[in-house]
This record gives structure tokens, sequence and C-alpha cells, in this order.
């Protein structure tokens, strides 16, 4: 199923408890779990979908927890819109929005001592007397040493061509995440590039950084950096359109495909939008699909789970958010004495009060939802009911209320389904 909605595209890495990046504890009694530290703050948008895991057998169940209503308080986090308490056997698995993984220092050590050595280098080719400075002047005359110098670095043995074949081979993003051990070859790569710059430093002839260029035997260097000059512009200064220059982020107004693994221009309109992939003219906004598709077009719920009632007035709300109709089925089982009522109320408020404090109207909405008399659901044994919503439900929130008199024995199950 697909929506059609506007949103932000979400910036970061998902970090989840299924891949390992954290552990999750289920606190029985409660609505609430317990992560370990995901190494970040924890907020209440950076959680994108928690899934609660039941197993009968060999059957396994997942049921979306809605997240809607969340506290946190360090890594607990609460589920307000829960049915009911955990008990202690589930299995949830947590998904989050978080920061980009990065390489440190402290897991790149190598690295880092490679690169401190190419700029002691680097320094000293600064500093070595002899070497010619980018200022210096060129003359037909003195060019000629800059010439017996390349010519020396294209017959040392070991020096790639620029029409070499060049093999560029991936290194694994985990390993590269992992230990100094393991980013080994990187740190190979650049203690074979210190040496390849401290060959080019002890070579005769090579220009200093320092060395003068002047206006008259460099004027096409000149210009070029002008241009290059040219085409750097402040924050927020003014451009030019078809004027000025700059470095674009290329884009084609072209529908035009690339295969898999080359390299391509981002695809814009002819009015210079940048198409973005989801976007829909129509609305104005992004399509998006659900992470976890409801199956066969509908959401189970079971706000009541067949445990024993004391003597009192209970209570379990249904949030009707993006759904139109609602089936209930509900088992009663026989107490020893009294008997037990079910009515269903509904409510329109939707301003952020929680389900427990709306409004609810006096009449139950029994009667709207099988669209005959009002019945009130009264037990005096063991017992069904069924009520079908097969008309639009314009409900906030459905609350469902159950009363057990006489004995603490009652046992009442209300099975939902919400249909789109």
């Amino acid at each position: 199923m697909t929506f059609l909605l506007s949103q932000t595209p979400a910036r970061g890495e998902l970090y989840s408890s299924a891949a390992g990046d954290f552990t999750v504890t289920v606190n029985a009694g409660t609505k609430t779990v317990t992560i370990s530290d995901p190494g970040f703050a924890l907020t209440p948008n950076a959680i994108q979908v928690a899934q609660l895991w039941t197993v009968s057998g060999t059957i396994f169940s997942k049921q979306d927890i809605p997240i809607n209503t969340i506290g946190i308080s360090g890594f607990v986090i609460s589920f307000e819109d829960l049915g009911s308490n955990f008990v202690g056997t589930e299995r949830v698995e947590i998904f989050i929005l978080g920061p980009k993984k990065t390489i440190t220092e402290t897991n790149s050590g190598s690295i880092k001592t490679a690169v401190e050595q190419a700029q002691t280098i680097l320094t000293a080719i600064r500093d070595t007397a002899g070497i010619k400075k980018i200022t210096d002047a060129i003359t037909e005359g003195n060019s000629a040493d800059i010439l017996a110098a390349l010519n020396a670095i294209k017959n040392t043995d070991g020096i790639k061509k620029i029409t070499d074949d060049v093999e560029v081979v991936q290194p694994d993003a985990a390993a590269l995440l992992n230990t100094e051990v393991n980013s080994g070859s990187i740190k190979t790569a650049v203690e074979s590039l210190v040496t390849l710059i401290t060959a080019v430093k002890n070579t005769d002839g090579i220009k200093k950084i320092v060395d003068a260029i002047t206006e008259t035997n460099s004027a096409d260097i000149k210009t070029a950096v002008e241009a290059l000059v040219a085409a750097l512009f402040s924050d927020d200064s003014a451009f030019t359109a078809g004027t000025d220059k700059g470095v674009l982020a290329l884009a084609a107004a072209s529908a035009d495909a690339v295969d898999s693994g080359d390299l391509g221009a981002l695809q814009m309109t002819t009015f210079r939008e940048l198409v973005i992939a989801g976007f829909s003219a129509l609305i104005n906004a992004l399509r998006t699909s659900e992470i976890n598709p409801a199956n066969m077009w509908y959401l189970p719920e079971e706000p009541f789970d067949g445990s024993a009632l004391a003597i009192d007035t209970h209570e379990a709300y249904i949030d009707m958010t993006g759904f139109k109709y609602l089936t209930l089925l509900g088992l009663i089982g026989a107490g020893s004495s009294g008997d037990l009522t079910v009515n269903f109320y509904g409510t329109t408020q939707d301003d952020g009060t929680a389900p427990d404090s709306c409004e609810y109207g006096d009449e139950p909405i029994t009667s709207y939802m099988s669209g005959g008399e009002y019945e009130e659901y009264v037990f005096t044994d063991a017992g069904s009911l069924m009520s079908i919503g097969d008309k639009p439900l314009p409900f906030k929130y459905v609350k469902v209320e159950v009363v057990t008199t006489g004995a603490a024995d009652w046992t009442f199950q209300l099975l939902t389904k919400k249909m789109f």
C-alpha cells in the first residue's frame, strides 16, 4: 500500500537491536523496555519502528508497537499506546535513527600515524634547499632541468603511467570501522605514498613551492588562477545566471538512465528543479510507503488478553488514526457469580490528549457500528460478542469499557481488526 505524504528525508544511519547495535530488555508488568547505551543521546523523534514478537510453539507473531505517544528517561522507553503491560517473555526489536558511523583516531591509529609521517615529509620538502618555487621564473633556458627531472620520474621503475590500468580494491566497510590491525592495507598504501614523496623530494631540478613565478613568463598560469578566483563566491552573495562562473552540481534535464556502478549527472526538470526519487509533482510531496506494510490490509490488536478481571470498571483504547473500519470479537469466560457488561464509546478529540484523558460521548456507539438499535452487552455466563463497524468510524479513539460484578474470576479477551 502506498501513502502520499509530505516529509523531510531523515539524515544519519539506522541503528537496531536486530543488527546488534544495542540490546532491548522487556520490563515485565510495565509498558517499558530498557535499551543498552547505543553511543548517543536518545530522543523521541529518533525512534523509527518498534516491533513486538511473541511465540507459540514454532509460530512467531509480529505486532507493530504504536510510537505515537512514548516517554523516554535515559535509556528507558515507555510505550503509552501499548494495549497491555509486557508479560516478560516477549521479544521487542527497536530501530533508531542515529549519527553516521565514523572512523575515529582510536580505531584507526595506523592511518593517523602514516598521515603524520606524510606531513613531516612535505614539511621537509618545503624546507629543502635547491627545490624550485612555483613563483620562480620559468624560462626556455632553465626549463631543461624540469624536463630532465620529469624524464627521470617517467623512467623510474615502479612508477605508474597515466595510461596504466588502475585496480581499485574496495575495502570492507565493517573491517574499516574496526581495529588498527585490519586497516593495515590503508596504512601500507599511505606508507608507499610517503616513499614516493621522499623520492620526489630528493630529485634534482624539481621546483620549490616558494620559487618566484613572474607575470612575464607565466601569463597563462596567471590567467587560469584569476579565472579560478572569479569562480569563488561568498555565502549569500549575488549571482548572475549565464554570466558568473562557479563550480556547479551537474544536473541534466534528461530521463537517460545509467548502468549499475556508473557515475552520472543528477536529473532535473527544464525549470532547473532537482528531481527527487519518490516525488509527486501532483501533490508537491514525497511518496512514501510503510517499512512493514500491514498484511491483508488490516492491523490486528488485542486490547484485552483474556486474563481474569477484578471487580471493577476496566478500560482499553483503540487508536483509529489512519483507519476507517473496525471489527470487534469478544470472548467471555464465566465468573462464579455476578455478571460482565461490555460497551464501546467514541471520541473525536484529536489535540494530543492521552486517550484515557479524552472526552467520550455518553451514549455507546454499539448501535452506530451495527446499524441497528442499541443493545448493551450483558453476560451472566460464558459467551461471545461480535460487533462489525462496516461503515466509516469518524473517531480518534474507541474506548472499550468492561464492568464486572460479583466475583473476580470473569475473563475477557477482545480481538480487533482495524481496516484502512
